[in-house]
């Protein structure tokens, strides 16, 4: 089915255990609430805060990609030890979780169908030398693991693949009072806030409006 002049933003809540409360506000969040509703050459954003749940999480995103087939899709998720955002180029097709009355790891598979290994659905090296050349420094990265920011990953990268779709998950560094409360500033340089990475977003979403294009021309 052809997508629609949609764009897919979404970012996390936070974390309400109690080991994980000093994480919150989460930025990605943040992001994507900021982007909701902006409208960007005739393609319109929907931003949305994923609960930190994986049933939860992977159900609302689902919902939301059968609802809005949107066009482009780029999910935000905070990585609390990095200063500049993180170009995540696979993910993996596995989640790892913690059974607390057996005490023990298990793992499942976050799309039944779907292959081992994904790959993000956009040119991540023209992506980065694009965002480079904007000034911004980024990197481009490996480093999604096996929880939830993994299988949003995979979960976008699939459908993405299936749908024709331009698909690209960054993994942000903390910011603002997050980045002081929790004391990381004292092992992460700040080099991002908000707005930087507010504006890094609606950089990734002009690169991938270029490479829509070019393949219609193409086509």
């Amino acid at each position: 089915m052809q997508s629609s002049r949609n764009i897919l933003v979404t970012g996390f809540d936070w974390y309400r255990g109690k080991k994980y409360i000093r994480y919150y506000p989460n930025p990605s969040g943040l992001i994507a609430n900021m982007l909701d509703g902006l409208i960007i050459k005739g393609y319109r954003v929907r931003g949305v805060e994923l609960e930190v749940s994986f049933e939860k999480a992977l159900r609302e995103l689902h919902r939301l990609l059968e609802k809005l087939r949107p066009a482009i899709i780029v999910s935000l998720g905070l990585s609390p030890r990095t200063n500049i955002p993180l170009l995540e180029v696979s993910s993996i097709n596995a989640y790892l979780y913690r059974s607390i009355r057996q005490e023990r790891y298990s793992v499942v598979k976050i799309i039944e169908e779907g292959p081992m290994v994904m790959e993000a659905q956009i040119n991540v090296y023209e992506l980065y030398k694009f965002l480079l050349n904007k000034g911004y420094s980024i990197a481009v990265s490996n480093t999604l693991g096996t929880y939830l920011c993994n299988a949003v990953a995979y979960t976008i990268y699939y459908w993405a693949s299936m749908n024709n779709a331009k698909a690209i998950f960054i993994h942000i560094p903390p910011i603002g009072d997050l980045l002081l409360r929790t004391k990381l500033i004292n092992e992460v340089k700040p080099v991002y806030n908000i707005y930087s990475l507010r504006d890094l977003v609606l950089d990734v979403i002009e690169y991938s409006l270029l490479e829509i294009n070019k393949a219609i021309n193409t086509n």
